[in-house]
């Protein structure tokens, strides 16, 4: 159930600590294993754990190729344009402090998420995924999405909002980057 050998070569010897997550059998099994990880990789002698990320796994599509293997234990949201289309960043941060839980149980630390592009293109495959087409609306989601995502509550602080439970949100796509 912890690191195969594959796993364990790409951490020892290549010295690498960033593993994507894409699927779990479910979130026991993932706990478990990120905490074998992580004991192996504190062996190794480095200081540097590993760092466990996903793209999105609370849309109700969970069968889609980039939430797949949420473990059907998972609560479930609607997606970007959804809740973009509630104007209410407070319900979007509530999602991202949700979410944040979440993937720390599962071991998880880095949301391949939010997604700001501007829904700008209709056929677009990832339209849904978008907050909205105004550049307004969707850096008040995406900041909401943010801070409650990365923000630690009370005595999890460390810093600035900073701390255990933070999981860090990786701000996707950019200009230029749809196909």
């Amino acid at each position: 159930m912890g690191p195969d050998r594959r796993t364990k070569k790409f951490l020892e010897e290549d010295n690498l600590r960033h593993i994507l997550i894409t699927s779990v059998q479910s979130p026991e099994v993932a706990a478990r294993w990120n905490n074998q990880v992580q004991a192996y990789v504190e062996g190794i002698g480095l200081g540097i754990p590993a760092n466990n990320s996903t793209d999105p796994r609370h849309s109700a599509q969970v069968t889609a190729e980039f939430n797949e293997g949420a473990g059907g234990q998972i609560s479930l949201w609607p997606d970007g344009l959804a809740m973009g289309a509630t104007f209410d960043p407070e319900i979007v941060k509530q999602f991202g402090r949700i979410a944040a839980q979440e993937y720390r149980a599962l071991g998880i630390t880095t949301a391949l998420s939010p997604q700001i592009d501007l829904g700008t293109e209709p056929r677009w495959y990832r339209i849904a995924y978008v907050f909205s087409e105004s550049p307004v609306l969707t850096t008040d989601m995406a900041k909401a999405y943010i801070d409650g995502m990365q923000t630690s509550p009370g005595t999890d602080e460390i810093q600035n909002g900073w701390g255990y439970k933070s999981v860090n949100a990786m701000v996707k796509h950019w200009p230029g980057g749809r196909t």
